[in-house]
């Protein structure tokens, strides 16, 4: 690996190959998606990687498990497997074989990684706004925001939040180091300003959770520049919140839906007299998407559980998301808006649903890892630039193991959570 970290292209290649798939997974070009750029990854393995027998074999019996307990389920419950199941479980393993070949560099060359990103997001926004000089109109939106109404680097404004909570607690921990390159310190900056500009909820709120965690977990390691700044985000993100216009909207009418939801579910399941009214009252409750699809995929979650303690099997949550809709209807002999049937079918939302449905209890290992690096000596913007945005894409909204970076910000949790006091420049 020393030949590998000595070669200044292969390095910033093998930066940009994760860069792709990590951060500018919604960038295609007809078919072609530049997140698998990462495949070209093999051949620096091949022939100048010196751990990759390690790296073959430590995670065989992993993916092995995850292959018996796909086959194994599905053959209980009678589900056909598809063969892209199979196609998932390769890319899966290939991808932790790589990235534990490369996990040193993507390390020891953090500052660059997200420079690299950085550098490549700005010199394409400004490219497009010399193109399409109608679409410098930026909107400050919790609903549809410019990277919503426009579709460049990222589809939604949420796919944003999703990778950008990353950059923002790296930029955190890390500002005030006066080694950092001012230009570097520049580019972070710009970027949380768009971050901001083009909030979505699911943002805000990891803000809001990873402030907490780190003042409840790392209080005694942050510097008093670094704590209020953490201050001032989680202000500013509860201010947004509950006093931005369409922002509050949504937050207060997602709160007050959810509740109410709830409430006339559980008349359902009572027996009464009333059932046909409480019924009627369902139909007649409107809640919105956000809504819908939050509460839809908790009462999966809980059939999940029921139905098989163990899960589904990989990417097999609309098997439950079917499965569930179905029983549902039968019991209570009234129709499914059949939109509901489609929202987030396959990624649940959140990826905490989707990892309960798909393996049960053994999802539970995920905290263990997370209150592992939380509890460790892990330099702090090392720990939180992988821990918000797993966090953030398991409890506010995901789109799946493969979209957001979320195998790879999880497999870093992971080998983290084993290294104490470790030293990245």
């Amino acid at each position: 690996m020393k030949i590998i970290n000595k070669n200044f292209f292969l390095v910033n290649f093998i930066l940009l190959s994760f860069i792709a798939y990590v951060y500018l997974w919604d960038v295609k070009y007809s078919l072609i998606q530049f997140r698998f750029l990462i495949i070209l990854l093999i051949f620096p393995f091949v022939f100048l990687a010196k751990n990759r027998l390690n790296s073959i074999i430590y995670f065989f019996f992993p993916i092995l498990f995850i292959l018996i307990h796909l086959i194994t389920v599905s053959k209980i419950f009678g589900i056909k497997i598809n063969i892209q199941r199979l196609y998932e479980i390769i890319f899966l393993y290939y991808f932790l074989v790589i990235s534990f070949a490369y996990k040193e560099i993507i390390l020891n060359f953090l500052s660059r990684f997200i420079f690299i990103f950085l550098s490549i997001f700005f010199l394409s926004i400004i490219f497009y706004f010399i193109k399409n000089p109608e679409s410098i109109n930026f909107i400050i939106s919790c609903y549809q925001g410019w990277f919503s109404l426009n579709n460049f680097i990222f589809l939604e404004n949420s796919h944003l939040g999703m990778i950008s909570s990353s950059i923002l607690w790296y930029s955190v921990f890390r500002f005030f180091d006066n080694k950092m390159n001012f230009i570097f310190k520049i580019l972070l900056f710009i970027f949380l300003i768009f971050s901001f500009i083009n909030v979505s909820t699911s943002f805000l709120f990891s803000i809001i959770i990873i402030s907490l965690l780190s003042i409840i977990f790392c209080l005694k390691k942050i510097h008093s520049k670094e704590f209020f700044v953490i201050l001032f985000l989680l202000t500013v993100s509860i201010f947004i919140l509950l006093f931005e216009k369409q922002c509050a909207e949504r937050f207060f009418h997602t709160v007050k839906s959810v509740t109410a939801y709830f409430s006339l579910s559980e008349k359902l399941y009572k027996k009464s007299e009333k059932k046909a009214a409480v019924k009627e009252e369902i139909e007649n409750f409107m809640p919105n998407t956000s809504t819908s699809i939050y509460v839809n995929s908790q009462k999966i979650m809980i059939f999940a559980l029921k139905e098989n303690i163990l899960g589904f099997g990989l990417n097999q949550y609309y098997v439950v998301h079917e499965k569930y809709f179905i029983k549902n209807k039968d019991q209570y002999n009234f129709d499914i808006e059949p939109y509901l049937l489609q929202l987030n079918k396959q990624d649940a939302s959140n990826n905490f649903v989707k990892l309960v449905c798909e393996f049960g209890v053994f999802s539970i290992l995920i905290f263990y890892f997370i209150l592992k690096l939380l509890m460790n000596n892990t330099p702090l913007f090392l720990k939180f630039f992988f821990l918000a945005p797993l966090i953030s894409q398991l409890f506010l909204r995901g789109a799946g193991y493969f979209n957001g970076g979320f195998i790879f910000f999880l497999f870093f949790t992971i080998i983290l959570s084993f290294k104490n006091n470790r030293k990245i420049n």
